[in-house]
């Protein structure tokens, strides 16, 4: 017996793919050890989204034991009921893909490829309560499984607990898949008509749902906008005909829009916007007025721009009259300035003997620029409309 556990321990935890049809219509059950989890390894954030899109997206039937029904010879009958708020009556879980009409047994399962159990699948439990835990995972454990979507559909189920495994015969810590009683629980509990009787039930609450809804967008459309909104959505399923019920709403809510507009235009782009969106509906024949205050606010604009630009060439006018005068003057200033450097240099030269030729022509450079600049600077003065004579400018 040693020598065959210790085979056991090199055997790898995988996706079970073992499906036996049932009784039930087309409905299969599928044996797996994690839901969703792919056949072939796959690593990465997109693998465990896809798991967990499809573990959201499954519906979780409990199953239990009625004891009202329980006797000598039987434990109650198997019932079944689909999404369940009540714990207490998962004794066993199934998960049904009702698209692909798929129910799914989900524990820890291992596969012995040996003679040891016959190539059957088991799960392996250590009793340390007395009645056996699971000790991998589950969805009571969903600590060990790292998946949020199987932790919200976690149910308190036990595989170690459930009447789906039995032990086995020469070690009780291996619990031995009993597909056949899977069958017939789901056979006895009429679990495929529970579930289609989910379906529905759900339908009929989508139906319903949508039904309020409805109404409500209706009670709730006050506002153009909400209006709008109301006919977009429903413009292709209105059964009770709301659409048209809205339209008096819709026309003086329209009418009031349009006279706050008109009464409150400011600016051109205000008013040319008015004149376009109601070019083809002018409930107030209010377009004459607006078109004639365009046309004086465009009025009012043009002479508006010309007096700035006015102001501008004014301004610009007066800088350059400035700027000339600065320089005129500066020009005769300098000259002066100049002409007695030359007469100084030439005194200390007829004392001294020795002329100092740089300062000389330094001197000399400024008279000669001034007297070409002056005349040009202050022609294009008199031009600009300067009203001061050369004379004045000192």
């Amino acid at each position: 017996m040693n020598k065959k556990i210790a085979m056991l321990l090199g055997y790898l935890w995988g996706f079970a793919s073992v499906m036996a049809q049932t009784p039930e219509s087309e409905w299969k059950i599928g044996y797996v050890s994690r839901l969703g989890e792919p056949a072939r390894p796959c690593i990465g954030p997109n693998c465990k989204k896809a798991q967990q899109d499809f573990v959201s997206k499954l519906t979780k039937v409990c199953m239990y034991r009625d004891k009202a029904s329980s006797g000598l010879v039987t434990r109650g009958n198997w019932m079944a009921v689909v999404n369940s708020p009540d714990k207490k009556l998962c004794q066993d879980v199934l998960f049904a893909d009702i698209p692909a009409k798929v129910l799914y047994l989900e524990a820890p399962l291992m596969k012995s490829t040996g003679a040891f159990l016959a190539g059957q699948q088991y799960i392996h439990c250590t009793p340390d309560d007395g009645r056996g835990e699971s000790n991998l995972c589950s969805p009571a454990r969903p600590m060990y499984c790292k998946n949020p979507a199987l932790e919200a559909k976690s149910s308190g189920y036990d595989a170690c607990s459930s009447e789906f495994f039995t032990p086995y015969a020469e070690n009780p810590r291996y619990r031995v898949l009993q597909p056949n009683s899977i069958g017939q629980a789901v056979r006895e509990s009429k679990l495929i008509a529970a579930i289609d009787q989910h379906v529905v039930s759900e339908a009929k609450r989508a139906a319903d749902e949508e039904v309020t809804a409805y109404h409500s967008a209706f009670e709730n459309a006050k506002t153009l906008d909400s209006i709008k909104t109301f006919e977009l959505k429903y413009a292709n399923n209105d059964p009770e005909g709301l659409i048209a019920k809205l339209a008096d709403l819709k026309r003086g809510l329209q009418l009031e829009q349009y006279r706050q507009r008109f009464a409150s235009m400011r600016d051109i782009g205000e008013i040319e916007s008015f004149i376009s969106d109601y070019a083809n509906d002018d409930p107030d024949a209010k377009l004459p007025a607006a078109r004639r205050r365009l046309v004086e606010e465009q009025r009012k604009a043009a002479t508006e721009a010309k007096r700035v630009a006015d102001d501008n060439a004014t301004n610009e006018k007066a800088k350059n009259l400035s700027e000339l005068e600065r320089q005129i003057i500066w020009c005769k200033r300098e000259s002066v300035s100049a002409r007695q450097t030359i007469e100084h240099e030439n005194k200390i030269g007829r004392v001294s003997g020795y002329v100092n030729k740089m300062v000389l022509r330094q001197a000399g450079e400024i008279i000669v620029s001034c007297d070409e600049t002056m005349p040009r600077n202050f022609a294009q003065y008199k031009r600009l409309g300067g009203m001061r004579s050369m004379t004045e400018l000192k």
